[in-house]
């Protein structure tokens, strides 16, 4: 695999991760429930 899409990807999980930390449970609460 060629670096720069390696980077990429590692760079869009962080951002997931970030993302999904940042919405915390309330978030998901909302999210998984209608």
């Amino acid at each position: 695999m060629d670096k720069g899409k390696l980077k990429l990807s590692v760079a869009i999980a962080a951002t997931l991760r970030q993302a999904a930390m940042g919405i915390g449970g309330q978030g998901w609460d909302k999210l998984s429930r209608p």
